[in-house]
């Protein structure tokens, strides 16, 4: 009788181990899914803010007619030669200086046949692009009418 009841036992303990087993496998492998949807959230996040910061840079140079010293007034930014603008934001996407910078935004201004142009790079520390974008002005010569 007292065979019956180990092998009984036995039997529990191995199907207790087992389903421990599958609980395990399964749990690391919902661990490993959120840590990636974590990791693909954030690059979301930084995407957008790349974006949002290049439209606002963008619709700055528009605003400044092409004007590179209103430009770098409008945005604060730091003038480097030949015709670049520097922008840093720290982890929180504020703006902040070369030193606690966790995002570089390189703003090339040019010129090619009177229309102006803004070649603007976000990238991080690792120097991955996050985004580009590239923003036009052409400076229009209004006629007034003669009354």
């Amino acid at each position: 009788m007292s065979a019956r009841t180990t092998s009984k036992s036995a039997l529990f303990l191995m199907e207790l181990i087992i389903a421990i087993l599958f609980f395990s496998v399964a749990s690391a492998v919902c661990i490993k899914l959120f840590v990636h949807s974590h990791l693909i959230s954030e690059k979301t996040i930084q995407i957008n803010h790349s974006v949002l910061i290049s439209q606002n840079i963008a619709e700055s140079f528009i605003n400044a007619k092409g004007d590179h010293a209103q430009l770098v007034k409008l945005l604060d930014a730091s003038i480097q030669p030949p015709n670049q603008l520097m922008l840093y934001y720290d982890k929180n996407w504020l703006h902040t200086d070369a030193e606690h910078a966790s995002f570089i935004v390189t703003t090339e201004l040019y010129s090619e046949n009177l229309i102006q142009f803004a070649d603007i790079t976000i990238v991080d520390q690792n120097s991955n692009i996050l985004y580009q974008n590239l923003a036009s002005y052409y400076p229009q010569n209004t006629v007034e009418a003669i009354p």
